[in-house]
């Protein structure tokens, strides 16, 4: 197998995820507008119920992904076996998550959620509906995982485009030209399945041997569960501590409060997108380091992640925070800007003190030590629980996104101590003070002198916030560029100057 591209991997994996998050903001926008609040909040639902997914991946996507970017000749034959019980594991459950959903639809709608506006009928169709769209959604991940696997990340990252260009574009116009919850809806469904037949013809271009018959063989998949037993463990516990604010949202909570907490968090998770599409290339790199036992090699591309994603995320965290009313009223209507922005701020910082200790958990997952990762989350989750209940119960979505920063803040004094021990040896407080902190302070100074400048105009208006917020952005790229690693400045300094047209 050919050894991994690092840096074509990074490339890939951004512009496909900077073209999928792009074309979402748009689709949100259209939403809301179209639809409401509410009728947006139940969309949000529907996605909060994508969780059922990860409930029913064991581990098995980075498992495959380790698995097929360590492949060597002598054990190809096994990781093809490994490979067809996979894909036998993911159409099961797949045909699974669409059962118990369609058959929870009624339920769901009569005694968990809060419908004010939509009538019940049109939200349990939209809830069935959800079932197919989510189902063949399980599937895509056992493609994405295969195609990441063999580095194959230019047909991933082209097949994402097309896929969400069709999604998301066709829905946009279909919303606007229809305005109907039930019309999106079976637009969903048909185009999950249409994606799943795009990435099977991907997997099949990519090389042989990746999509044979499914067959379940025990022999197989009894040398990866103890890996699989602790990624998945890792996977469920995020899951949970990740997805149980919207849940308890939904229950406790008008769903109009979940769509404000979406329209947020939309804006968030595509930050979120983007750090992982970066980790995602890395972590076959790792895995390589690793398997070469190379922990020179293994220390520096670990750093680097930190970097790339520091420099590139912090500026869209602290724009959320020092101009997120102003981001939302561009973007949005004034009802869901106002009902927003301060849980956006909010999940905003929680999103970077996430991001400095997502180096971390990708380091667990490429040298199979993420039981660390379950330890620390199993210690944390009851208490997590508990603070996410009082805090939206007292505090409203405001609450929830508190609970979430004090999470990620907590990870700093607890996941990433114990991951640096096993996995290096040894842990230095200093890592993050070298490596987040400086990027921190730069653009903390950056924004919030442009955010006092703004203030301080007697005629501020959207068109003022947008110019100051693009100012800040602009000068973060250019001055925080002098933070990253001399072989990073080089390899931006290239590809600009390939992007850039060259002067006469």
């Amino acid at each position: 197998m050919a050894a991994p591209n690092v840096k074509r991997n990074v490339i890939y994996n951004v512009l496909g995820g900077v073209w999928a998050i792009g074309l979402n903001l748009v689709l949100v926008r259209v939403q809301l507008q179209t639809l409401g609040a509410e009728a947006y909040g139940l969309i949000s639902f529907g996605q909060t119920l994508m969780l059922m997914n990860t409930l029913f991946d064991f581990g098995l996507a980075t498992t495959l992904i380790r698995s097929l970017a360590a492949d060597s000749s002598t054990a190809r034959q096994q990781s093809r076996a490994f490979v067809q019980s996979a894909a036998a594991i993911y159409w099961a459950c797949a045909a699974l998550i669409g059962i118990l959903i369609f058959a929870a639809a009624e339920p769901l709608a009569a005694g968990w959620l809060r419908l004010e506006q939509v009538p019940f009928t049109e939200a349990v169709a939209a809830l069935r509906l959800w079932a197919i769209a989510i189902a063949f959604n399980h599937l895509m991940y056992l493609y994405v995982a295969l195609l990441s696997g063999v580095q194959r990340l230019d047909l991933l990252n082209a097949v994402k485009v097309v896929y969400i260009t069709i999604y998301q574009g066709g829905g946009t116009l279909l919303l606007l030209l229809t305005g109907s919850l039930g019309g999106f809806m079976l637009w969903n469904a048909l185009t999950s399945v249409g994606g799943v037949l795009l990435y099977t013809l991907m997997v099949r271009r990519a090389g042989s041997g990746l999509l044979e018959l499914p067959r379940l063989m025990w022999s197989a998949l009894h040398p990866a569960l103890g890996q699989m037993g602790s990624v998945y463990g890792t996977v469920l516990l995020s899951l949970i501590l990740i997805q149980v604010d919207r849940v308890l949202i939904s229950r406790l909570l008008p769903l109009t409060q979940l769509g404000f907490y979406n329209t947020a968090f939309i804006i968030i998770q595509g930050i979120g997108t983007l750090q992982g599409f970066i980790s995602t290339a890395l972590l076959p790199v790792l895995a390589n380091d690793h398997g070469a036992a190379d922990q020179e090699a293994f220390i520096r591309h670990m750093r680097r992640l930190l970097q790339v994603m520091l420099y590139l995320i912090t500026p869209l965290v602290f724009a959320c925070l020092f101009f997120g009313r102003e981001l939302l009223l561009i973007w949005t209507t004034p009802e869901a800007a106002e009902g927003a922005f301060r849980v956006m701020g909010l999940l905003a910082l929680g999103s970077l003190l996430n991001t400095i200790s997502a180096a971390d958990y990708t380091a667990a997952a490429a040298t199979a030590n993420a039981d660390v990762i379950v330890r620390v989350n199993l210690w944390l989750l009851l208490p997590y629980l508990a603070l996410m209940y009082v805090g939206i119960v007292a505090l409203g979505i405001e609450g929830a996104a508190l609970v979430w920063v004090t999470l990620n803040f907590t990870y700093l004094f607890t996941q990433q101590p114990a991951v640096h021990r096993r996995v290096l040896g040894s842990y230095s407080i200093g890592w993050s003070a070298r490596n987040a902190a400086p990027f921190l302070l730069l653009n903390v100074l950056i924004f919030g002198v442009l955010r006092a400048l703004y203030d301080a105009l007697p005629s501020a208006n959207l068109l003022l916030g947008l110019a100051c917020v693009s100012l800040a952005a602009l000068l973060s790229f250019a001055t925080c560029a002098a933070l990253l690693d001399a072989e990073l400045r080089q390899v931006g300094v290239r590809w600009l100057r390939r992007v850039l047209p060259s002067s006469p």
